[in-house]
């Protein structure tokens, strides 16, 4: 069962980041500002990323053998989730300095887009 919880949001965490892919993209070829609506989507990842990162510590402890590809990994998925949750915020300065650049938010959404495909089709 916590094989299916962690599929999920592995699916969930690429769905969703590419949803923020083609909005990024639409939005870069505008040449207009990150609306609203775009954050509000944005936080729903760092959330799937943090039930990934959270899901594998528990494999961990529970004795799985993670090779450290999977260590590793799970690391830079949680920096992705960390670096998209700075980016959400209007008041961090990663989020003030590059809030409404759309390149910054495409080119992380496809990385982590990317990194929950990968995390999906591992197990």
């Amino acid at each position: 069962m916590w094989f299916q919880v962690k599929q999920t949001a592995a699916l969930l965490l690429a769905a969703v980041n590419g949803c923020l892919l083609v909005w990024a993209i639409l939005t870069y070829r505008r040449r207009g500002a990150m609306p609203d609506s775009y954050y509000r989507l944005l936080m729903v990842s760092p959330a799937a990323a943090a039930v990934l990162v959270a899901m594998g510590l528990a494999f961990l402890a529970q004795g799985y053998i993670a090779p450290g590809m999977h260590i590793f990994y799970g690391s830079v998925v949680g920096a992705g989730g960390l670096a998209q949750l700075a980016l959400g915020r209007r008041r961090s300065a990663l989020g003030h300095k590059y809030r409404a650049r759309p390149l910054v938010h495409l080119v992380l959404a496809l990385f982590v887009g990317l990194l929950g495909a990968r995390a999906w089709m591992a197990a």
